[in-house]
């Protein structure tokens, strides 16, 4: 790689980061009341956040003075985040799969043994790890198995769309 090239590329990295550390202290500040001045918010007027959020906070908390305690090293601050970009990124496939879970569930599907696994599966098209799932998921919602319970009861929310 020609220097030209590298030096645009570690200019464009440390943007990046510069615009990350921004965006980190906004949601610090913004949601969880941590100041990079290092002032907090009293935990009593976190009203907003819910009990999975201030037990989050506490252990941003917790980090951030293991941090301090064992100085701004540089090698100490990379492990710590990546311990944060894990559990951000473990956070955010739980957010997901509850959001599909909850579609799943909010359809309020009768399973019945008659329709067989295939059609009874269907619905649950996003959180199994099998593709014949949303294909069949796809043919029932064009109407192709009327005949059976899972599809009648699409029919009657609405969601078929034939």
């Amino acid at each position: 790689m020609d220097k030209s090239l590298r030096n645009t590329l570690r200019n464009v990295v440390t943007q990046c980061r510069k615009i990350l550390e921004e965006a980190v202290a906004e949601v610090l500040e913004g949601q969880f009341g941590i100041y990079t001045s290092g002032k907090l918010e009293d935990a009593s007027r976190m009203e907003h956040l819910s009990s999975d959020d201030l037990e989050y906070r506490e252990q941003l908390l917790i980090h951030l003075q293991h941090i301090q305690a064992a100085g701004t090293s540089g090698k100490a601050v990379k492990q710590l985040e990546k311990q944060i970009d894990r559990q951000e990124a473990l956070i955010s496939e739980l957010q997901d799969f509850e959001e599909k879970l909850r579609r799943a569930a909010n359809l309020n599907l009768e399973p019945d043994l008659n329709d067989g696994v295939v059609l009874n599966i269907a619905p649950l098209w996003e959180l199994v790890p099998w593709s014949e799932a949303k294909k069949y998921w796809q043919e029932l919602t064009a109407g192709k198995y009327e005949w059976s319970t899972i599809g009648k009861q699409l029919r009657a929310k609405g969601i078929v769309k034939c």
